[in-house]
């Protein structure tokens, strides 16, 4: 069963899939008047999407 946190061979895809959306929440978070909050979603977000890119180029 995939969990989709880590791809179902561990290719980094559920990496990318997270940091997307923490991505999208951090920016809705800075629209909306929340700004730490947003900018520490962007910053996970990012590195997450990251580890994900690094993992599917190998």
């Amino acid at each position: 069963m995939n969990s989709g946190w880590s791809g179902s061979s561990g290719d980094g895809r559920g990496f990318l899939a997270a940091g997307s959306a923490l991505v999208i929440g951090g920016a809705l978070s800075l629209l909306t008047g929340w700004p730490i909050f947003g900018a520490i979603l962007l910053i996970i977000g990012g590195l997450l999407m990251y580890v994900g890119d690094e993992k599917l180029a190998k």
